[in-house]
């Protein structure tokens, strides 16, 4: 997963994070992204996440197979607006002045 990520200060900057459907950090996100369970108790997707937003911790921590290695990891997520629409809002690329400020 890529994510477009804004710290405490308000920098923004790129982060990658590999998981799959087996890991509890995947269904962190969706938890954090408000994904409910269908009737079977199973967590989709949903087709279109771009510009959905929750709030988390980036960490670093030991890599599980080499103890030497430190690994980027996510934590204490949840979502930025409980119950209400958190897709982002995107001016259209028209609007977009083209400097280097991206909107997040």
């Amino acid at each position: 997963m890529y994510f477009s990520v804004q710290d405490v200060n308000g920098e923004n900057f790129d982060f990658s994070l590999s998981i799959n459907p087996k890991m509890q950090r995947y269904h962190d996100i969706l938890r954090a992204l408000e994904v409910e369970p269908d009737e079977q108790g199973f967590m989709h997707p949903p087709a279109d996440v771009v510009g959905m937003k929750f709030r988390g911790e980036i960490i670093q921590r030991q890599a599980q197979n080499d103890k030497t290695k430190k690994v980027n990891d996510v934590r204490n997520l949840r979502p930025l607006i409980k119950g209400k629409d958190t897709k982002a809002q995107f001016p259209d690329a028209a609007e977009d002045p083209g400097g280097e400020d991206v909107p997040f």
